[in-house]
């Protein structure tokens, strides 16, 4: 029984997820639509656009060497955020920005609170300040604002919110492959939008574009980052079902992975059926063999 609860719900959860991925909604999980990418193209501003994009440095290394302050004002490396054994979710902002960067931090937000994992225990945060002007305080305002009004208070120890000089930042931002511009007409830096997730020893693992981010990919890029140490039984049999495209910045479902887990399953269940079956047969062949049972089929003798 337990196993046949197991494959229900496996399946209804591959079922879920996948309904969920093809249902439109009101959040634009992932990507920002074509049409919204071309608006914000045209303009004037096209020179100093066409130096903003996301390069996808899989795989390399960020620079745990790098030197910034914390919200706090205390002196940190960012290798200090990378000791945990946990995957850390990077996002290059700055904080005195009124457009773009306030959506990326909303949808990180809402959507790690929609993982159900808790920041400082399955992962870690940290928030680079693109802007060396930034100081500590407005991090730490910044920090405050934002974790309380998403539910997080209590998780502090998860959430680093840095501050740096422009020689550091640009250390991370360039292994990140996150390119942005200063736009003197406005005092704005244009920047692209996502965040990364890297893994505990600080390997860029996946990328995540655009200002809303699906849970179930951010689950799931997490679990990989940390090489399958975090999440539950059922996650892990998920994301076997899933694999990441690329080209999406997504995990869509893996059909194969899929047909394989059932048949699995169904082996399962039907050889662990039909082995109570044999075990009870063979357990009758063998009292049959041994005749009855003392007490049974017998006249007790008459006492004289």
């Amino acid at each position: 029984m337990a196993l046949a609860a197991s494959f229900l719900l496996v399946v209804s959860n591959v079922a879920q997820a996948q309904n969920n991925a093809d249902t439109p909604g009101p959040l634009n999980y992932g990507r920002a639509s074509s049409s919204a990418v071309k608006s914000q193209e045209a303009g004037p501003q096209d020179a100093t656009l066409s130096k903003v994009r996301w390069e996808q440095n899989l795989n390399s290394q960020l620079p745990l060497n790098a030197s910034f302050k914390d919200e706090s004002g205390r002196d940190v490396q960012l290798g200090q955020y990378f000791t945990g054994g946990r995957p850390v979710v990077l996002a290059m902002v700055f904080y005195n920005c009124t457009m773009l960067c306030s959506q990326v931090l909303n949808g990180t937000m809402t959507s790690l609170r929609d993982t159900k994992y808790t920041p400082g225990k399955e992962f870690d945060v940290v928030i680079v300040s693109i802007d060396p002007t930034e100081t500590p305080s407005l991090a730490a305002a910044n920090k405050k604002n934002y974790l309380a009004e998403y539910g997080f208070t209590g998780t502090e120890n998860g959430w680093h919110f840095l501050t740096g000089s422009e020689a550091n930042i640009k250390k991370v931002t360039n292994a990140a492959g996150f390119f942005y511009s200063y736009d003197k007409s406005t005092k704005q830096y244009a920047h692209p939008g996502g965040v990364v997730i890297s893994t505990p020893q600080g390997k860029i693992a996946r990328y995540f574009t655009g200002v809303m981010f699906e849970p179930r990919d951010l689950k799931f890029s997490m679990i990989e980052a940390s090489e399958n140490k975090i999440g539950s039984p059922i996650d892990l049999i998920l994301l076997r079902c899933f694999h990441y495209d690329p080209t999406k910045n997504s995990y869509t479902v893996a059909i194969m992975q899929v047909v394989r887990l059932i048949a699995g399953l169904f082996v399962v269940l039907v050889g662990g059926g039909l082995g109570l079956w044999v075990r009870r047969d063979l357990k009758k062949e063998k009292q049959g063999a041994n005749g009855p049972t003392a007490g049974e089929g017998s006249t007790p003798l008459a006492t004289p």
